[in-house]
């Protein structure tokens, strides 16, 4: 990878699946299987692919970590093995990652999450002669990977339905409450009453039993709470994009418990 007698390499954070190129020469580069993996508690191990859709060789290391923030596999410290951790993907080849889960605590009342890393240094190909001046780029991604004990009941369907949703005083704030073992991946959102509709601001992911506030982009009627609703867009298990209309809750009740 020599770029004028230097090699250099960038490593960054990616939120899509694909992992980007540096030439336009690949194609696609590395491509995960999905943005999420579901590991149901039940199964020793489960599997992930990708596939190499470039022209050239990469090395990839995979590693598992409790936070997002956690940039390196020595940071880890997760009830899981990745096999294989190290190893190289010719151009056009498909690999599969194994997960297996090592004896744990976890609770089993709901779900726990996890963040799958996929790191991908290009090399080059056999032959190849290297542009001068040309920056590789090690493509780091991260998914998802929630972990969900079989004994739980319902799905995230019906966790997103039994989201609760209540307005500040001020008409600038919505309260979101998950009173479910789920987590939900919430994208975006929209609030109507009456006439008026607003966008939702820096909606996020809810874990189970966790209370969020979304910012309201303007300002809505308290008092009428109980006559508007909340559309939000989430992601299913697969990745696809759902929407749900759900009621706000009447402020009266709110206001009463404050």
């Amino acid at each position: 990878m020599p770029m004028v007698n230097l090699c250099l390499i960038l490593v960054i954070s990616l939120l899509p699946f694909s992992l980007v190129h540096a030439s336009e020469e690949d194609s696609d580069g590395i491509v995960l299987a999905g943005t999420r993996l579901i590991y149901p508690s039940a199964q020793k191990e489960v599997t992930f692919g990708l596939q190499n859709e470039s022209k050239k060789p990469f090395l990839i290391q995979a590693w598992i970590s409790e936070d997002e923030s956690e940039a390196t596999p020595a940071d880890a410290k997760v009830p899981f093995v990745i096999v294989p951790p190290l190893f190289r993907i010719e151009e056009g080849q498909r690999s599969t990652l194994r997960i297996l889960q090592i004896p744990n605590d976890l609770p089993g009342e709901q779900e726990s999450l996890f963040w799958l890393s996929v790191l991908a240094i290009p090399g080059q190909a056999a032959g190849s002669i290297p542009s001068p001046g040309m920056m590789e780029l090690a493509i780091e991604t991260r998914i998802k990977l929630i972990y969900r004990p079989v004994t739980l009941k319902g799905n995230v369907a019906s966790a997103v339905a039994s989201l609760e949703f209540s307005l500040d005083k001020a008409g600038r704030s919505l309260t979101v409450t998950n009173p479910s073992p789920y987590f939900v991946n919430l994208v975006s959102g929209t609030l109507t009453q009456g006439a008026s509709r607003r966008g939702l601001v820096a909606v996020e992911a809810i874990g189970p039993g966790h209370v969020l506030s979304f910012g309201v982009d303007g300002v809505m009627d308290a008092d009428v709470g109980i006559q508007g609703n909340v559309e939000m867009n989430y992601l299913d298990d697969g990745g696809l994009l759902r929407t749900v209309r759900l009621p706000l809750l009447a402020q009266r009740n709110i206001h009463e418990m404050e």
